[in-house]
């Protein structure tokens, strides 16, 4: 018993301790981000990494990815807070997550997805600007849902950024992907 005892406190220590570590190094982050420009309002970042826009939001690629397709929906009105934004610009981010996650699943069958969303540094928001991430989660993943997603979030720690090719060439398949759907939707 007392093996098993300290077999759950050694697993217990490498899970907590990275997710406690990442949330203080978030924090930490988060504190210095939100008193700087906002990144999502910089042209170069719009320019370099849009793939969708809409009247009230634009899509723009993850240069960080947690897994492949990693988006971020931003309303184009800055505003820091979810609270913040207008019911038509609600209504239109939600149409157009729905429209990115359907034009996926129609293209490679990528069904399973997280919408996240933080408000304040408290909790990790480290651009002062209201954003969606939408992160489509491989069905195809070796290990438990839920231990394959922690572990993609803390590999995202120390993995490195994506190069501006890698960019362009993520943000051109998306870009195609959503036009495609768009032109021919068969996933309602």
């Amino acid at each position: 018993m007392k093996s098993l005892y300290n077999k759950i406190i050694a697993l217990s220590f490498f899970i907590i301790l990275p997710i406690v570590s990442y949330t203080v190094w978030i924090t930490f982050k988060s504190y210095n981000l939100l008193n700087k420009p906002c990144v999502f309002c910089k042209q170069e970042v719009i320019d370099r990494q849009k793939v969708y826009e809409t009247n009230f939001c634009m899509v723009l690629c993850d240069f960080n990815p947690v897994e492949p397709h990693h988006m971020i929906i931003i309303p184009k009105r800055h505003t820091e807070r979810l609270e913040e934004l207008t019911n038509n610009e609600i209504q239109d981010t939600f149409n157009v997550i729905k429209t990115i996650n359907n034009a996926l699943e129609q293209k490679i069958n990528k069904r399973a997805y997280l919408i996240l969303q933080k408000n304040g540094g408290e909790v990790g928001q480290t651009i002062p600007h209201a954003h969606f991430h939408y992160i489509s989660i491989s069905q195809t993943n070796n290990h438990t849902p839920s231990m394959g997603l922690l572990w993609s979030f803390i590999r995202r720690i120390f993995q490195k950024k994506m190069s501006l090719n890698e960019i362009t060439k993520e943000v051109n398949f998306l870009r195609t992907t959503i036009i495609e759907y768009l032109n021919n939707p068969t996933i309602a």
